[in-house]
């Protein structure tokens, strides 16, 4: 994880990259709404792995607990989709 001052609620840009995209830093840019940033992706039931990047930095998300790694620079959230 890049360890820098942005957050997410201060940022001017933030994209969403994971491993449901390539991890393509550019391509999932997200919208605010209010003091939140959104955007809607649709996800195969598993595990997914994902970090943000805000204002050019990648970073795990900060409200999401879970989280895998082997220490700095590769530490990345996970989110767990289950079946409906």
């Amino acid at each position: 994880m890049d360890h820098c001052l942005v957050t997410i609620s201060d940022a001017k840009e933030v994209y969403l990259a994971g491993d449901f995209n390539d991890w393509t830093s550019n391509a999932l840019k997200l919208t605010r709404l209010g003091d939140a940033w959104v955007f809607n992706v649709h996800l195969s039931v598993g595990k997914h792995l994902y970090k943000f990047i805000v204002d050019g930095h990648w970073i795990r998300d900060p409200d999401n607990p879970l989280w895998e790694g082997r220490g700095l620079n590769s530490e990345n959230s996970v989110l767990w989709m289950e079946e409906k």
